[in-house]
Parts: C-alpha cells; sequence; structure tokens
C-alpha cells in the first residue's frame, strides 16, 4: 500500500474552520491553553470551564470550534504527534533504517515540561478514550515488517515514556530487534564478507611465473 492510500484510510478528526481560520495569536492561546488542560490533567477529567478561562474566550466559542473535549484533545494529539512523529505518522512514510527510528523514538521520549506530561498521560490514560488512528483495515493490509515495527515502537515509546531510567536499555533492545526486523544484520553481514574477500585479494602474494603453471 502507498503512503497516499494509507492517508486517505485514514481519518483525522479536525476543529471547525471557524478555529481554523482564526487569528495566530488567538489560535495558539488556545492550543496553548488546551495543552497546559491536557498535560495536567486526563481526558476523563479535562473541564471545559478551566480551558476557556485560561484561554480567555466565551464558554460558546469553544463549541464553535470543537464539537467537545474528546474533539478538542484529538485534535492536540494529532498536532503535537505530527511534530514529534508518532505511531501513525511513522507508518503512513517508507520503512526507515534501524538508527532512524530509534532517534524519532529518542526525541519524543526525551521531550519535557508539558509537552511530556501530555503523552505520558495519552499512552497511560486516554489513549484507549480514543479511536485508532489507524483503522483496523489499515493495519490488515501492511505488510509484516511495517505493522511489526510499528507495534515494536509504539511500545517502547510508552515504556520510555514511563520509566526514564531505563530509556538506554529499552532502547537499545528495540534497535537490536528492528536490525533483525528489518533484515539489517543480513546486508552488513554481506558487506563485511564483500570487504573481507577484497581485503584478503589485496593483500594475497601476486604470482608473475610468465602465465606457467
Amino acid at each position: 500500500m502507498t503512503q497516499c492510500h494509507y492517508e486517505k484510510e485514514v481519518d483525522e478528526k479536525m476543529p471547525s474552520s471557524t478555529f481554523t481560520n482564526l487569528p495566530d495569536e488567538k489560535r495558539q492561546r488556545i492550543e496553548a491553553a488546551l495543552l497546559n488542560e491536557f498535560s495536567n490533567h486526563t481526558l476523563a477529567t479535562a473541564q471545559v470551564a478551566r480551558i476557556v478561562k485560561d484561554a480567555q474566550i466565551a464558554r460558546g466559542a469553544f463549541y464553535k470550534y470543537f464539537d467537545n473535549l474528546t474533539d478538542a484533545y484529538s485534535y492536540m494529539y494529532h498536532l503535537l504527534a505530527a511534530k514529534l512523529g508518532s505511531r501513525d505518522d511513522m507508518e503512513r512514510r517508507h520503512l526507515q533504517t534501524a538508527t532512524e527510528y530509534i532517534q524519532r523514538v529518542r526525541d519524543l521520549a526525551d521531550t519535557s515540561g508539558s509537552l511530556r506530561n501530555f503523552f505520558v498521560l495519552h499512552y497511560t490514560a486516554n489513549e484507549g478514550l480514543l479511536p485508532d488512528p489507524l483503522p483496523a483495515k489499515v493495519k490488515a493490509m501492511m505488510d509484516d515488517q511495517r505493522w511489526s515495527a510499528m507495534m515494536l515502537i509504539h511500545e517502547s515509546i510508552k515504556e520510555c515514556l514511563v520509566d526514564p531510567e531505563n530509556e538506554d536499555l529499552i532502547l537499545k533492545r528495540l534497535e537490536r530487534v528492528l536490525r533483525v526486523l528489518l533484515k539489517e544484520g543480513e546486508t552488513e553481514d554481506v558487506s563485511s564478507n564483500q570487504r573481507d574477500s577484497s581485503r584478503e585479494g589485496a593483500l594475497r602474494p601476486h604470482r608473475d611465473d610468465g602465465g606457467l603453471n
């Protein structure tokens, strides 16, 4: 399945055009209020009242921009995930190397402050309350490598966020498994053997016997 086919299958919830057409300063102020709320409270305990007070907007305006709290949360999740490269964003791209995947996981795991709190709450409390960003049909059509990489990366991100002291161990394990999954070890072995053969050929004494055996 090509990248465009993945994107057509995934229906991300978007806020109203009223919100997207707001002046940048006001839209960013609302986004900051949403981040503040969802980095300090789970989706189940979040309150519109706190958000509108923080954003300095009327309660009625909130519902012109979003259907409900889940809609607002979904918007923020996709906005932040797109910046950091989360699970659904990764899997609409071509397969990358283990090193590239590890760097993207590390970038997300090494966030701090409100951004980190947002993702910790997402993976520990909120994720199960949202529709899966990749519908079952899309995942069923993934090739084995892509699906396996997605699941491994997703679980490793979660582990790194909730257990930062063991981040290096978690990422080293992920890298080992990804190299096997992506068959990078086989490629490296072949290249190594080729280099060894070339080196042996270069070091082997040259016989100049006039063509005689």
